[in-house]
């Protein structure tokens, strides 16, 4: 059995260590089988720890919260008691800002879990229905805005 450290204190820096070790494990032969060949994986490794740092520690303490819920229950989608609803947005709500409105009809449905369908920022051109995506951390226009966005998810 691991004997506890002297300082036991919890703090952002050791839950991220923590998570970063329990994940290492199952991210190391993908990376390697993936890009060992024709990288140094070790600096790989590094490169990708302090991107995913970074981004912890900007991540909304109740997102952060969220994620280690799950840590715990890694199957939490798959519980009986969760109804999951898919929507697109557009034909749901009209525009996020609209969808706070919908609520309380998910809630009379059931509904514990939704999905939101596309609602980041596509390539220009063809469309493929919002799924070819320019910018992972921009929202679609026409749908609404990042500030939107988190308003609507923080609601849901």
């Amino acid at each position: 059995m691991a004997k506890a450290s002297k300082d036991a204190r919890i703090t952002d820096a050791r839950l991220f260590d923590l998570r970063w070790t329990r994940g290492l494990r199952a991210l190391t032969g993908p990376l390697a089988r993936l890009y060992g060949k024709s990288h140094e994986l070790d600096k790989l490794q590094s490169r990708l720890h302090d991107l995913l740092e970074s981004h912890w520690q900007n991540r909304p303490a109740d997102l952060r919260l969220l994620d280690l819920e799950r840590d715990i229950d890694p199957d939490w989608f798959l519980s009986q008691e969760m109804v999951a609803y898919v929507f697109y947005i557009d034909k749901f709500a009209g525009k996020l800002s609209n969808l706070p409105k919908h609520i309380d009809y998910l809630r009379d449905l059931g509904v514990t879990y939704a999905h939101l369908m596309p609602c980041l920022k596509p390539r220009p051109g063809q469309s493929d229905g919002g799924y070819a995506v320019m910018d992972y951390r921009e929202i679609n226009p026409a749908l609404g805005s990042m500030a939107e966005f988190e308003a609507s998810a923080t609601a849901l």
